[in-house]
């Protein structure tokens, strides 16, 4: 009986995988685990690494795809799944050592699981919390659990690999990856939270996961459609939010300008032809104020420093990346 189904997208990846398949055959029971290998057309010896590696050692499948990027890649993982609980992990990430012994530890009752990451950036690394999810007393009604995932997360909160998901919660309310590569986690994840309650998720107070940050990935490179792809991404969670009738215009202000605030790093960081001009129209059209008092420091420092000081704010940003 297959417990855990590991969905992995890959491509290019055969110098990468062998760290995290080993990640997950070292740990001491790899029976009830799976592996779904989803190949997005990779002109290496990817799926031959897959096959060398996993062949005797775990249970695995391998799914093609032409070139259709992580979004459809889970979906296919997801349709072909055996296991209850669902795990998605990048191909050139891995599992701390132990991971999967602790993971079976963890209450089979609780509709999502939880740990804490570990980014490995090339000279230092830093563990990360989950900032929203700490947070919940398990008390929460869901419009105060969904309204403060939206405006209080940070990146463990809305990021895929350190979550198990229950299959039958997915499948039974049609879960699925939209909006093709941009937030497409966040809004599958804060689909699942608006179908469970606060008092089913639980945590384990352990780094479960390491994210590589060194490698190019498509959130790494420059998109120009990536303002046309936030909006859909708003207009998305606008939809799904009225569904299920969860309000607060304050709120979704704050998730508003988050999401634009991203969009403008991103041109910030990767635009070849940003300029302060730009940006001073820009910012002017997309950020408001009306969700200030709902965001955490550190966006309201960037939303003030973009709608008042933009070239110090620029010069700020690009220092601490470079």
């Amino acid at each position: 009986m297959i417990t855990f189904s590991i969905i992995v997208p890959m491509y290019n990846s055969e110098k990468t995988l062998p760290r995290l398949i080993n990640s997950i055959t070292e740990c001491n029971e790899t029976e009830g685990i799976e592996l779904i290998f989803v190949d997005d057309g990779s002109n290496d010896d990817s799926v031959e690494t897959v096959k060398r590696m996993c062949n005797s050692k775990i249970s695995f499948q391998i799914i093609s795809q032409t070139h259709e990027f992580q979004s459809a890649a889970r979906n296919k993982g997801i349709c072909v799944a055996k296991g209850k609980f669902i795990l998605f992990c990048d191909s050139d990430d891995e599992y701390a050592s132990g991971f999967f012994d602790e993971l079976r530890k963890a209450s089979f009752e609780k509709k999502l699981v939880w740990w804490n990451i570990e980014k490995k950036y090339n000279r230092f690394c830093e563990v990360e919390k989950p900032s929203f999810l700490k947070s919940l007393s398990g008390n929460e009604k869901k419009d105060v659990m969904v309204n403060r995932y939206l405006t209080q997360n940070n990146e463990s909160d809305v990021g895929l690999w350190n979550k198990r998901f229950d299959k039958k919660v997915i499948q039974d309310n049609g879960i699925r990856f939209e909006n093709g590569n941009f937030f497409e986690d966040s809004l599958f994840i804060l689909k699942y939270l608006l179908v469970i309650e606060a008092k089913e998720i639980v945590s384990i107070n352990k780094v479960g996961y390491y994210l590589y940050r060194n490698n190019v990935s498509t959130t790494q490179e420059y998109n120009p459609q990536i303002s046309i792809l936030a909006r859909d991404y708003i207009r998305k969670t606008s939809q799904v939010l009225e569904i299920h009738g969860i309000p607060n215009k304050t709120s979704f202000r704050a998730f508003e300008d988050r999401t634009m605030i991203h969009v403008i790093h991103h041109f910030i960081k990767y635009d070849p032809d940003f300029s302060v001009t730009w940006l001073r129209q820009y910012a002017k059209s997309r950020l408001f104020w009306g969700g200030f008092f709902k965001l955490p420091p550190n966006y309201v420092f960037a939303l003030c420093g973009l709608k008042l000081l933009p070239s110090f704010y620029v010069f700020l940003y690009k220092r601490k990346f470079n």
